[in-house]
């Protein structure tokens, strides 16, 4: 009796298949390859094929996965990979910007690199290690292998498999030269080769047949885009279930999603945010995607089932109303979640009911040019947690009383206000992020909610600050919308070494800073400096915090660089010594002179790469502006914060 087996593996959606002609005596021929074997006459094919599995695995592995040699299974790897850097890059891992012809090059066994969602990584250490075999993963060697990927794999996290394996982004050739040289002008249009998301529909209303996964729903969904007054309807048949992962970023909810973009193509002002959305069974998120560095104000509201987001742009004077009626029941509020460099807005919300939608609903895109929202319309919120920082520093906590989501854009302020017509007691603070998106390890992304954190010092002479600081949990108050301090991130867009010098509550606007450049991706900080000054340490608000930070960023290596330098000013130290180090004030050239040299005077690093901020009294910001240019610091190197 003859027969055929075809061997596939994990990569491969095919399946052990018989000759047709002895398809009805499957059974049979099972039995009689058993009899083979019981009397040892086993020909050659069946040798290898035994190797990559044999018909009893097969039964048991519908997948026909091959036989791994022994010390190479899951856990094997797993201890790898935690060994050591698997990219082959060392301190460059994970940094790189690799165009499509720098992958292509790299197509070999023993040099194989593939992408998967915008993310490059070398596997050449994974190929004994991988259960479908090395042919399988040859076929993504030197491409985009996401669509490949997917086909099979749609439930495992391979950025958590091949964390050590990461070389860097898949980048548009266009835009770069070589590797990791940045973009130094922008492009009219997308570049053909960018690879869009499934399902998402182009900006010039033409949808991406190459990459678009067939739908899955039976009932189409309009998208209605306004500029101005014309109104754009453009069909577009349902949008696929899609299998991104969920990871838990925020103890509250843990529902944010993990889609990757490759660089956002360049757009021009008038250009609607891209929408993308994905879901698991407990939760939905949606998105929206514009062009880094825009520093959005973001609101966003409920009512019945649909969710308004409101981003606002400053700097190009637009603001886009963004409708989505969902199509189920969500729980409100979600989590909102902004990644500045990335240009990216998310919501993620849990649902009512836990099952898969067919379609996330109906969206309604409007574009409005010019002030379309008044900023001094004030917005009542209750004081619902109340903090000692510090001696008379207090971390207030307001939450909105209408339950809607905000984030203030980096560098802004609010004013607040005692009541809804009172404008004579009121004051400007710069909200800061919430204590556990900074501590004791920042986030990759900035959030917002129906909470506003503000860190007030008390005044005894201050009545705002005094109202504030002694009012009673559930006191109501009102805010001002977010006013700009003058500051436009897309001043740092190139820049990786800092310098904040900070007095008082000063620390306040740095904070939001602190986050976001600790955690940029494309721009990776390569070194961060804090000058905290105050009186004395029982005045400097998360004093511990500070120094348990600056602990756990210490380089493993003693010839590696630092990526932050803490300083204390203290200019009435007490006798008991504070907790990490710190110098005696006042703040004078020579300590920031010290401060500039620890993290541009280094091996490597370009005077041009270096950028500071100040923010104190006006006493104190005059002093520190005046020393930078002693400095030879370039006025436009430097942003004080005002006011």
């Amino acid at each position: 009796m003859s027969y055929r087996r075809v061997l596939c593996c994990c990569c491969n959606d095919g399946r052990e298949r018989l000759n047709e002609s002895d398809a009805s005596k499957e059974n049979e021929g099972v039995a009689g390859v058993d009899n083979e074997r019981a009397d040892g006459n086993v020909n050659e094919s069946e040798n290898s094929d035994r190797q990559g599995g044999n018909s009893e695995d097969a039964a048991r592995n519908p997948r026909n996965k091959c036989v791994l040699k022994p010390g190479h299974s899951h856990i094997d790897w797993v201890r790898l990979s935690n060994s050591k850097d698997l990219s082959g890059l060392g301190d460059k891992a994970g940094t790189l910007e690799v165009t499509l012809e720098e992958l292509a090059k790299h197509n070999k066994i023993t040099d194989g690199w593939l992408a998967i969602n915008g993310r490059v990584y070398n596997v050449t250490s994974y190929f004994p290690f991988h259960p479908g075999g090395v042919d399988e993963l040859k076929r993504g060697l030197g491409i985009d292998a996401t669509k490949l990927f997917f086909e099979v794999h749609n439930w495992v996290n391979c950025h958590s498999l091949l964390k050590k394996c990461h070389v860097g982004r898949l980048v548009p050739s266009q835009h770069l030269e070589p590797l990791v040289t940045r973009p130094t002008k922008d492009e009219d249009e997308p570049k053909p080769h960018e690879v869009a998301p499934p399902s998402r529909v182009q900006e010039d209303g033409v949808e991406d047949k190459e990459e678009r996964v067939p739908p899955t729903a039976n009932q189409p969904i309009d998208i209605k885009r306004e500029v101005g007054e014309v109104p754009i309807v453009l069909p577009v048949e349902s949008i696929p279930i899609h299998s991104f992962r969920i990871t838990n970023d925020d103890p509250d909810l843990e529902i944010s999603t993990t889609t990757h973009f490759t660089k956002p193509p360049v757009v021009s002002p008038n250009a609607m945010p891209r929408f993308d959305w994905s879901q698991k069974t407990p939760s939905i998120a949606i998105s929206f995607t514009l062009r880094p560095f825009l520093n959005p104000l973001v609101e966003a509201w409920k009512e019945g089932k649909t969710v308004t987001v409101v981003l606002r742009y400053d700097r190009e004077d637009k603001t886009f109303v963004n409708e989505v009626l969902f199509e189920h029941d969500i729980v409100w509020p979600g989590a909102l979640r902004v990644m500045e460099e990335d240009g990216k807005v998310e919501l993620s919300f849990k649902k009512v009911e836990h099952a898969l939608w067919r379609n996330y609903g109906v969206l309604k895109q409007t574009s409005k040019t010019g002030e379309s929202l008044a900023r001094q319309q004030k917005t009542a919120y209750a004081l619902f947690n109340k903090m000692e920082l510090a001696k008379d520093v207090f971390l207030i906590e307001l939450r909105r009383k209408s339950r809607a989501t905000m984030y203030p854009p980096i560098g802004y302020h609010v004013r607040v206000f005692t009541g809804p017509d009172d404008e004579d007691v009121s004051r400007s603070y710069t909200p800061v992020p919430k204590p556990r998106v900074m501590f004791p390890k920042p986030f990759n992304f900035l959030q917002g909610g129906t909470d506003i954190y503000l860190v007030v010092k008390r005044y005894e002479t201050g009545r705002m600050s005094r109202y504030i600081c002694d009012s009673e949990v559930g006191t109501e108050l009102y805010l001002s919308r977010p006013l700009s301090g003058g500051f436009d991130p897309i001043r740092i867009h190139d820049k990786c070494r800092f310098l904040m010098l900070a007095a008082g509550t000063g620390l306040t606007p740095m904070l939001s800073l602190m986050v976001f450049v600790l955690h940029r991706r494309i721009r990776r900080c390569r070194k961060l400096g804090l000058l905290i000054c105050n009186k004395t340490a029982q005045s400097v608000p998360f004093l511990c915090e500070f120094n348990e930070l600056a602990e756990s960023m210490k380089p493993i290596f003693p010839t590696d660089e630092d990526r932050l330098y803490l300083r204390h000013v203290l200019s009435e130290p007490s006798e008991c010594e504070p907790v990490g180090e710190y110098l005696k004030g006042p703040l004078t050239k020579e300590i920031i002179a010290g401060a500039i040299d620890a993290i541009c005077r280094v091996k490597g690093a370009r005077e041009e790469e270096f950028f500071v901020f100040v923010c104190g009294p006006a006493s104190f910001n005059e002093l520190c502006n005046r020393c930078l240019k002693e400095l030879s610091v370039a006025e436009d190197q430097i942003h004080v914060f005002d006011g």
